[in-house]
């Protein structure tokens, strides 16, 4: 299964506002302990996870549970940090308790449904974003995420329709990102059905919109190779070992 980055620009727009308001929705009789962590407290642990320090921030999120035992959110930000770190196994059960401790929370059904997807459990993974999608129709996540479903059970035409309609929310949105990435997958479909040139063209705005999607460029030279544009795929090579070294450096680092 291919590894998805499950905190794209709306997943993390959506788990900040509930990470904002979760202390005061979520509170017990003023005398007891409070359910829920502080919200600065949960915010320290996002950006953690943010900035790739999953070590530390699974510690915080540790001791976040074991402070708030009855804590959604604590729950969630430890299956995070493990789940950003493609421990998907270790990440699976704190997701699980995170729904049962609230089971409304609509944050959590999508990333477990990104842990399930990593994890090959395909059925499971389109269960908990159709779940998320009943609730909320215009998440152009969740939509890609069938999409991406759909096409590795090569029904294309249902994958076909899900990237589309990726692409129309995000650009509605104008999240460039999501709809880069809802492009370049686009592209995959018209690949497989030997359309290079419209896979051509869904890659070069792909790369526009998200000049820092390198996996694009690397498609992309792929594509004008075989439609006999050697200078381009070189170009497209090229761009593609830059941002690549940039966002994911080798050097002192085994492949």
């Amino acid at each position: 299964m291919t590894c998805v980055n499950a905190l794209g620009l709306i997943a993390i727009a959506l788990l900040v506002v509930a990470v904002a308001t979760a202390t005061a929705q979520k509170t017990d009789i003023p005398s007891a302990q409070p359910i829920e962590p502080p919200s600065r407290a949960l915010g320290t642990c996002l950006r953690l996870i943010q900035s790739e320090r999953y070590g530390e921030a699974r510690k915080l999120a540790d001791k976040l549970v074991r402070d708030f035992p009855k804590s959604s959110r604590a729950c969630l930000m430890l299956a995070l940090a493990d789940h950003k770190n493609h421990r998907y196994e270790a990440a699976k059960p704190n997701f699980e308790k995170a729904m049962e401790l609230d089971p409304h929370d609509r944050a959590v059904w999508s990333f477990y449904g990104w842990c399930l997807y990593n994890l090959g459990r395909a059925d499971e993974a389109r269960g908990m974003f159709e779940k998320f999608l009943k609730a909320q129709p215009d998440y152009a996540d969740a939509h890609f995420a069938i999409g991406l479903l759909d096409f590795e059970a090569d029904q294309i035409a249902d994958a076909t329709t899900r990237f589309q309609t990726a692409i129309r929310l995000s650009a509605a949105a104008k999240s460039r990102s999501e709809e880069a990435k809802a492009r370049a997958r686009l592209a995959d479909v018209f690949v497989r059905q030997e359309k290079l040139e419209q896979a051509k063209q869904e890659l070069e705005k792909a790369v526009k919109l998200n000049p820092n999607l390198y996996g694009a460029f690397f498609k992309l030279s792929r594509v004008r190779l075989r439609l006999g544009d050697k200078e381009g795929a070189e170009q497209a090579r090229r761009m593609y070992d830059l941002v690549r070294e940039r966002i994911r450096p080798t050097k002192g680092h085994a492949e």
